[in-house]
């Protein structure tokens, strides 16, 4: 099972959106079971995905440990898998949030958040899954902290804008400072991509310089800046299910990241 991060801490660049898309192409196109894992804040990879207000969130287990932690007797245990949303999709599985203060709180406590994270998501490691794909949140937090240290790779979106290229520094700096690997970025998927601006294919060759050294790296071809995208996303609908043509965009970065996982 891999386990990958969907991160960049400037917000505005598409990464719920792609992060909803990208599960929903691995599971419905390529067969692989998925779960998406939702810790942004705002939710949007699940709105993105019709789930609204689901029945039990990953709030559910945090709450139960945190019980634990203060001697509270616990009744009925409630497990990671308990609180999933099952088959939002053909073979793709999310489990939400109900907002993260409580559960930040809870892993700046407990200060050892990678053994606390990756105990609790242990559970997940048992039911298959080809893929676990993390929505993180734009900032560094101690959730973000947990989740970049309990991943196997990072996908990291950039506009093609240069605020958003300029920043590509910020994530290797926050990855530096978790003493982590570099290589935990794998996948750099430039997004937003508006091929009649000149500004814009600047930005994207200022992008392959960035990495062009770094073997490691995989640059995907750019999305293409597309409204049908993100309507898509507002009705809860995946792109597949919407428009074949904005669906195209997403299918090149599916199947590199299908590959990955077939590896």
């Amino acid at each position: 099972m891999k386990r990958l991060g969907v991160y960049n801490n400037k917000g505005g660049v598409g990464k719920s959106t792609l992060t909803a898309n990208l599960g929903a192409g691995l599971a419905v196109k390529f067969g692989y079971k998925i779960l998406i894992l939702d810790l942004d804040s705002q939710r949007d990879s699940s709105r993105f995905l019709g789930v609204l207000d689901a029945a039990k969130a990953i709030n559910d287990v945090f709450e139960q440990e945190d019980a634990r932690r203060k001697g509270r007797v616990v009744a009925n245990e409630i497990k990671l898998k308990d609180c999933i949303t099952y088959n939002v999709r053909t073979n793709l599985d999310l489990l939400t949030n109900r907002g993260l203060k409580d559960i930040e709180s809870y892993i700046k406590d407990t200060r050892r958040f990678d053994l606390v994270f990756g105990k609790m998501l242990v559970d997940l490691e048992k039911m298959n899954y080809d893929c676990i794909l993390i929505d993180c949140g734009p900032s560094q937090t101690s959730i973000n902290d947990a989740i970049l240290s309990y991943i196997d790779h990072v996908l990291v979106p950039i506009q093609t804008e240069t605020a958003s290229v300029e920043a590509i520094g910020n994530v290797y700096a926050y990855l530096n400072e978790l003493d982590l690997p570099s290589a935990k970025i794998k996948f750099i998927v430039p997004n937003m991509f508006d091929s009649r601006l000149l500004d814009a294919k600047k930005n994207l060759e200022r992008i392959h310089e960035y990495f062009k050294e770094d073997t490691n790296v995989v640059i995907t071809e750019p999305i293409q800046r597309k409204v049908k995208i993100t309507e898509a996303g507002s009705l809860g609908k995946s792109t597949f299910e919407y428009d074949s043509k904005a669906a195209d965009q997403i299918s090149k970065v599916t199947e590199i990241v299908a590959g990955y996982l077939k590896a």
